[in-house]
């Protein structure tokens, strides 16, 4: 089956799965700068912390 390049699945060929998947992810991302945005500019440890945690292994 071929999708042409209007369809959401020429731009996602893993379909629903792989279009959600990458939803979540830029979802995270953007929530993730927005923390660290935040952390910066306060002095508290416990947002310090969660700047600074190490990156989660995939």
């Amino acid at each position: 089956m071929s999708a042409d390049c209007g369809s959401v699945y020429h731009h996602f060929p893993g379909g629903r799965a792989q279009l959600i998947d990458e939803a979540v992810a830029l979802a995270g991302d953007f929530v993730a700068g927005l923390i660290e945005t935040a952390a910066e500019e306060i002095h508290d440890p416990l947002a310090r912390a969660l700047r600074d945690r190490p990156e989660p292994q995939q």
